[in-house]
Protein backbone atom coordinates (compact mmCIF):
# COMPACT_ATOMS: atom_id res chain seq x y z
CA UNK A 1 0.00 0.00 0.00
CA UNK A 2 1.34 3.43 -0.98
CA UNK A 3 1.43 6.30 1.46
CA UNK A 4 1.50 9.96 0.48
CA UNK A 5 2.57 12.51 3.03
CA UNK A 6 1.75 16.20 2.55
CA UNK A 7 3.64 18.71 4.59
CA UNK A 8 2.42 22.24 5.02
CA UNK A 9 -1.12 21.51 3.87
CA UNK A 10 -2.50 23.79 6.58
CA UNK A 11 -0.41 26.66 5.23
CA UNK A 12 -1.70 25.98 1.71
CA UNK A 13 -5.33 25.82 2.91
CA UNK A 14 -4.90 29.15 4.73
CA UNK A 15 -3.43 30.72 1.58
CA UNK A 16 -6.44 29.62 -0.46
CA UNK A 17 -8.78 30.98 2.22
CA UNK A 18 -6.93 34.32 2.33
CA UNK A 19 -7.05 34.73 -1.45
CA UNK A 20 -10.71 33.74 -1.44
CA UNK A 21 -11.57 36.62 0.87
CA UNK A 22 -9.80 39.06 -1.45
CA UNK A 23 -10.67 37.47 -4.80
CA UNK A 24 -13.07 40.22 -5.86
CA UNK A 25 -10.60 43.01 -5.02
CA UNK A 26 -7.82 41.16 -6.86
CA UNK A 27 -9.98 40.75 -9.97
CA UNK A 28 -11.19 44.35 -9.88
CA UNK A 29 -7.62 45.66 -9.75
CA UNK A 30 -6.70 43.52 -12.76
CA UNK A 31 -9.78 44.49 -14.80
CA UNK A 32 -9.21 48.16 -13.99
CA UNK A 33 -5.67 48.02 -15.40
CA UNK A 34 -6.82 46.32 -18.60
CA UNK A 35 -9.77 48.67 -19.08
CA UNK A 36 -7.50 51.70 -18.70
CA UNK A 37 -5.27 50.47 -21.52
CA UNK A 38 -8.31 49.91 -23.75
CA UNK A 39 -9.67 53.40 -22.98
CA UNK A 40 -6.32 55.02 -23.77
CA UNK A 41 -6.17 53.18 -27.09
CA UNK A 42 -9.70 54.29 -28.03
CA UNK A 43 -8.72 57.91 -27.24
CA UNK A 44 -5.64 57.58 -29.45
CA UNK A 45 -7.74 56.21 -32.34
CA UNK A 46 -10.22 59.08 -32.01
CA UNK A 47 -7.48 61.68 -32.21
CA UNK A 48 -6.51 60.47 -35.71
CA UNK A 49 -9.40 62.52 -37.09
CA UNK A 50 -11.84 65.12 -35.85
CA UNK A 51 -15.59 64.93 -36.23
CA UNK A 52 -17.05 68.31 -37.28
CA UNK A 53 -19.54 68.27 -34.39
CA UNK A 54 -17.09 67.33 -31.66
CA UNK A 55 -14.61 70.19 -31.39
CA UNK A 56 -11.59 70.17 -29.09
CA UNK A 57 -11.99 66.49 -28.24
CA UNK A 58 -15.36 67.29 -26.65
CA UNK A 59 -16.51 63.72 -27.26
CA UNK A 60 -13.55 62.32 -25.33
CA UNK A 61 -14.49 64.47 -22.35
CA UNK A 62 -17.72 62.45 -22.20
CA UNK A 63 -16.05 59.03 -22.43
CA UNK A 64 -15.62 57.07 -19.21
CA UNK A 65 -15.52 53.63 -17.67
CA UNK A 66 -18.53 52.56 -15.64
CA UNK A 67 -18.03 51.45 -12.03
CA UNK A 68 -16.84 47.87 -11.61
CA UNK A 69 -19.63 45.31 -11.32
CA UNK A 70 -19.74 41.75 -10.14
CA UNK A 71 -22.30 39.95 -12.29
CA UNK A 72 -22.59 36.47 -10.78
CA UNK A 73 -18.84 36.10 -10.39
CA UNK A 74 -17.83 37.98 -13.54
CA UNK A 75 -16.07 41.28 -12.79
CA UNK A 76 -16.59 43.79 -15.58
CA UNK A 77 -16.77 47.41 -16.56
CA UNK A 78 -18.00 49.16 -19.68
CA UNK A 79 -16.53 51.93 -21.79
CA UNK A 80 -19.21 54.41 -22.75
CA UNK A 81 -20.27 57.94 -23.51
CA UNK A 82 -22.58 60.05 -21.40
CA UNK A 83 -23.92 63.57 -21.41
CA UNK A 84 -24.42 66.21 -24.07
CA UNK A 85 -21.73 67.80 -26.24
CA UNK A 86 -21.28 71.58 -26.47
CA UNK A 87 -23.39 71.65 -29.64
CA UNK A 88 -26.31 69.92 -27.87
CA UNK A 89 -25.88 66.49 -29.45
CA UNK A 90 -25.92 63.45 -27.16
CA UNK A 91 -22.38 62.09 -26.81
CA UNK A 92 -23.50 58.46 -27.11
CA UNK A 93 -25.31 59.22 -30.38
CA UNK A 94 -22.30 61.00 -31.90
CA UNK A 95 -20.03 58.11 -30.89
CA UNK A 96 -22.41 55.59 -32.42
CA UNK A 97 -22.70 57.54 -35.68
CA UNK A 98 -18.92 57.83 -35.91
CA UNK A 99 -18.46 54.13 -35.20
CA UNK A 100 -21.23 52.75 -37.40
CA UNK A 101 -22.20 55.57 -39.75
CA UNK A 102 -25.70 56.36 -40.94
CA UNK A 103 -27.40 57.44 -44.15
CA UNK A 104 -25.79 60.91 -43.94
CA UNK A 105 -22.44 60.12 -42.34
CA UNK A 106 -19.80 57.67 -43.51
CA UNK A 107 -18.54 55.51 -40.68
CA UNK A 108 -15.22 56.44 -39.08
CA UNK A 109 -14.72 53.68 -36.53
CA UNK A 110 -12.48 54.43 -33.58
CA UNK A 111 -13.80 52.21 -30.79
CA UNK A 112 -13.38 48.77 -32.39
CA UNK A 113 -9.94 49.57 -33.89
CA UNK A 114 -8.81 50.96 -30.52
CA UNK A 115 -9.98 47.84 -28.71
CA UNK A 116 -8.37 45.54 -31.28
CA UNK A 117 -5.01 47.33 -31.12
CA UNK A 118 -4.86 47.21 -27.33
CA UNK A 119 -6.31 43.76 -26.66
CA UNK A 120 -2.98 41.95 -26.28
CA UNK A 121 -1.50 44.74 -24.12
CA UNK A 122 -4.63 44.76 -21.93
CA UNK A 123 -4.50 41.00 -21.46
CA UNK A 124 -0.81 41.22 -20.51
CA UNK A 125 -1.56 44.01 -18.00
CA UNK A 126 -4.37 41.97 -16.47
CA UNK A 127 -2.09 38.93 -16.11
CA UNK A 128 0.69 41.06 -14.60
CA UNK A 129 -1.70 42.64 -12.10
CA UNK A 130 -3.09 39.23 -11.14
CA UNK A 131 0.43 37.92 -10.58
CA UNK A 132 1.30 40.98 -8.50
CA UNK A 133 -1.83 40.69 -6.37
CA UNK A 134 -1.46 36.93 -5.87
CA UNK A 135 2.17 37.40 -4.87
CA UNK A 136 1.06 40.02 -2.37
CA UNK A 137 -1.27 37.53 -0.65
CA UNK A 138 1.06 34.56 -0.86
CA UNK A 139 3.82 36.16 1.23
Amino acid sequence: MATIKFEGIDKYAKLIADIGEHAEAICKAAVYDGAGIIADSVRAEYRHYQHPYAKNNDLLDHMALSPMRNDNGFINTKLGFDGVLENGAPAALVARVLESGNSHQQKKPFIRPGVNRAKARAEAAIAAQLDKQLERYTK
